[in-house]
């Protein structure tokens, strides 16, 4: 059985952070939790993470990345009950049940989209090391024009609400970023 103890770091788990990160959600529909996995979990995270096989995916009207599908121990842990509940504590919904991860590259990117209404929360961690100035933040945009960004921070979760008119995507990874990757599981 899968303990979120195992992979969570422990402020995270505390009846009052919780409650305060509901807090949070409830009025932003949004949420950022950095060093969200404890130490040992994270590096074991990454191992698992750098030795999945990323397959790339080209579609110039949409995206440029890649995709790996693999359930190691990481991605079954994303994909459990446990932490599905987990989430809903503070969200009010459950993560879903497939985690796949997506690495970015220099010159890769997502093209603005309608995000599927029948998707509730999206959830993102982000894990590799990254710097803001080689680009890759993940956008919202929602029907009244506001923005949201989030870079992708190393061991960071990104929690968003969707919401009526909710378009997101991936800016544009520039060539500051040169063979360096960012991985992000996403369930």
């Amino acid at each position: 059985m899968v303990n979120l103890s195992d992979w969570i770091n422990q402020t995270y788990l505390d009846k009052g952070v919780v409650e305060e990160m509901r807090a949070v959600f409830a009025k932003n529909r949004q949420l950022l939790l950095p060093d969200f996995l404890c130490k040992d979990s994270y590096k074991h995270a990454m191992r698992l993470a750098r030795s999945a096989a990323f397959k790339r995916a080209y579609v110039p009207d949409q995206m440029s990345c890649a995709f790996a599908m693999r359930q190691d121990a990481f991605l079954r842990f994303l994909a459990s009950e446990r932490f599905a509940s987990y989430v809903q504590l503070i969200t009010g919904t459950k993560s879903g049940k497939r985690a796949f991860y997506t690495e970015l590259r220099a010159r890769d990117y997502t093209v603005i989209k309608d995000l599927p209404q029948t998707w509730k929360l999206l959830t993102h961690l982000f894990l590799s090391p990254w710097n803001a100035h080689w680009g890759g933040r993940m956008i919202f945009r929602d029907a009244e024009g506001n923005h949201t960004h989030s870079p992708p921070a190393q061991n960071t979760l990104l929690l968003t609400g969707n919401r009526k008119g909710l378009h997101g995507y991936v800016e544009y990874v520039n060539h500051h970023a040169g063979k360096r990757t960012t991985i992000t599981a996403n369930v």
